[in-house]
């Protein structure tokens, strides 16, 4: 419970969801419901998703997803998630060379 209390910023926290189409979660219900969809899309391949998280603490601190795949292109659009606390420190441009 304490893990899926400390990731509900992912689907909770308006900057973290300004570039999506969708409105902050008002319950830990409706986070989840929310991630079974995007569990789905991954399960379809339709998206491919890591967790992003500091070295030292094992917690969720943000997501890279490919999404928009284009098989035949060989292409994909990136996204990112990341809680505000940790923006600005280069974390997503390192999580991308990882995920490359």
């Amino acid at each position: 419970m304490k893990t899926e209390k400390r990731s509900f910023f992912f689907v909770q926290i308006k900057k973290v969801l300004q570039f999506l189409d969708r409105d902050p979660a008002q319950s830990i219900d409706e986070a989840r419901q929310w991630i079974r969809t995007i569990n789905e899309g991954i399960d379809g391949n339709q998206y491919i998703a890591w967790a992003i998280a500091l070295k030292n603490d094992p917690g969720l601190i943000g997501t890279i997803t490919f999404w928009n795949i284009k098989k035949e292109h060989y292409r994909a659009e990136i996204g990112y998630a990341l809680h505000p606390r940790f923006q600005g420190r280069g974390l997503s441009a390192g999580s991308h060379d990882s995920s490359s």
